[in-house]
């Protein structure tokens, strides 16, 4: 699907990335060197007022039970909102859309992190019906530094008490996309100290600017 004449970047990355730190900083940057270019920060699930409605019933503990096709589901139904709501206005308006998580992440964490390759073909179907991001930037951690950094945190989701196989897993799986979808994509270190991380974001999303 062509997403217009805007720029559309994805910031992806597992639990414990340190990805909520790179878009603080992408805002701060490119208010203070590019504010002539219109910027959108949106997210995925989410991004539009009913995708936060069902956003909210993924997070919640009622979620925990779901099957792997009912998950799915609601993040296609979420998705699709925020496409036609959000993004697609906003690309064919010129500008600069940077979405955190987008259709990798269901890839990543529902087909490969749970292991439910039957959902291949519903998830091709979906793909072929989204507009393709000009640039993904996947900063990826080693599964033990994930572990490490989730426990930090304290509270955890149903998505954060996954073993170090789960979190494997949907590294492997960021790869995976690229070679499926063949879109453009930056693959980051985030076993680095985050000012490390920055350097490489913010040459990336230059490179589309």
């Amino acid at each position: 699907m062509s997403s217009g004449k805007g720029i559309f970047v994805v910031l992806e990355g597992g639990e414990g990335a340190g990805k909520s730190t790179q878009m603080e900083r992408l805002k701060e940057w490119l208010a203070k060197e590019h504010p002539d270019r219109d910027v959108l920060f949106t997210r995925e699930p989410g991004g539009s007022p009913w995708a936060d409605k069902v956003r909210a019933l993924i997070t919640s503990p009622d979620c925990r039970e779901a099957n792997g096709m009912a998950m799915m589901g609601l993040f296609i139904a979420a998705r699709a909102d925020h496409i036609e709501k959000t993004v697609l206005p906003a690309l064919r308006a010129g500008k600069v859309v940077i979405c955190d998580r987008y259709i990798s992440s269901t890839y990543a964490i529902q087909v490969m992190g749970q292991e439910m390759p039957e959902l291949e073909g519903l998830f091709d179907a979906h793909l072929a019906l989204v507009p393709a991001a000009d640039l993904t930037i996947v900063i990826e951690v080693n599964p033990e530094v994930t572990m490490e950094r989730v426990a930090s945190r304290g509270e955890q989701s149903h998505f954060d008490a996954r073993d170090a196989g789960f979190h494997a897993r949907v590294r492997d799986g960021y790869r995976k996309f690229i070679e499926k979808s063949g879109w453009k994509a930056e693959f980051v270190d985030g076993n680095r100290s985050r000012d490390e991380v920055w350097l490489d974001v913010q040459k990336a999303v230059t490179s589309v600017l």
